[in-house]
């Protein structure tokens, strides 16, 4: 999530001048942070479990992984869901509908990339 702001400070301003434009930089605000994508991706393939996470991105300290996930969950892209014993609790999370939206559009900026930034 980003850092809170003013209303009336520039940055903020600015930010509702180009949103009123196209909600494109909102968008892509709240995808950019590192490795939100790559977390909803996984997710989506089955990587559902904190530790499973943190296996599969082992650079990735506990407290960002955290940090993400909640920011995921507080977003609507990812649901998070407790299991029911309490002595052995699973926390498993889930994609939302809004998520769903969102990754098939990924492959198409990666594309782009491939073409116009990696070719520099």
């Amino acid at each position: 999530m980003s850092t809170l702001k003013k209303d009336n400070s520039t940055i903020s301003l600015n930010e509702q001048i180009l949103n009123q434009a196209c909600t494109f930089n909102e968008v892509m605000r709240l995808i950019s942070p590192q490795w939100k994508m790559q977390i909803m991706f996984s997710i989506h393939w089955g990587t559902n479990r904190f530790s499973t996470l943190k296996k599969e991105y082992n650079t990735l300290s506990d407290e960002i992984l955290g940090k993400r996930l909640r920011e995921l969950t507080q977003e609507g892209f990812v649901e998070k869901i407790e299991g029911p014993d309490p002595k052995h609790p699973i926390v498993e999370y889930f994609l939302t509908e809004k998520a769903k939206d969102l990754l098939p559009l990924v492959p198409q900026f990666c594309e782009w990339g491939d073409k116009w930034i990696k070719a520099v």
